[in-house]
């Protein structure tokens, strides 16, 4: 419920300031408990961000955007040992429904928020997939492309020319391949000179 209100705080805000009003003045009771509900949130959510400050993340967009619980969707996620740096040690547990996430799972649940935009934008402006793909060796979702790697295990798939033709491999076509080290179009005419 913190959360809920914490995150409706800028909007309610905001309308009141577009009016030109005191958000005080029309909410009577209610603004002081959604003050201190905001309050209690945000400290929360840094107690929780401390927790996880000294973790060597393997993954850029996760140090930078935090953990989701993929449970619940909150941000109030946090480790049972503050003390570890290991983010394969990491016993998570999650402040809002009290469930302990694994790793993996918050990891992949939290890349897609932080990465929701990016998607978007490269379905829209140019039919891409990506940046976020499957790792064929933890098998989660949690490759991202801009960095070259898994965010839980570190997995690199690298780039890679076709051994046939010398085009680049896109990286989707890496990762679902059938033959190693031949693009799609050289995989299908190799299938199809097989079944001849």
């Amino acid at each position: 419920m913190r959360e809920a209100i914490a995150n409706a705080f800028p909007v309610v805000v905001q309308l009141f300031e577009h009016m030109d009003e005191a958000p005080g003045v029309h909410l009577n009771d209610a603004w002081p408990i959604m003050l201190e509900a905001k309050a209690l949130y945000e400290k929360e959510l840094k107690n929780c961000r401390s927790s996880l400050s000294s973790v060597a993340w393997i993954s850029g967009t996760i140090e930078k955007n935090g953990l989701i619980c993929p449970l619940c969707e909150s941000k109030l996620v946090r480790q049972a040992d503050p003390g570890n740096k290991e983010q394969v040690n990491m016993e998570l547990f999650c402040r809002a429904c009290g469930e302990e996430p694994t790793v993996e799972a918050t990891i992949e649940s939290s890349l897609t928020e932080a990465l929701k935009g990016e998607v978007y934008l490269r379905i829209k402006d140019a039919g891409e997939d990506g940046p976020q793909y499957h790792c064929n060796e933890c098998d989660n979702d949690t490759y991202v492309d801009f960095e070259g790697a898994c965010a839980v295990c570190g997995h690199e798939y690298g780039e890679e020319d076709c051994d046939r033709c010398g085009d680049s491999i896109p990286l989707q076509e890496i990762i679902d391949g059938q033959h190693s080290g031949l693009c799609g179009y050289c995989s299908y005419q190799y299938d199809k000179l097989m079944r001849e």
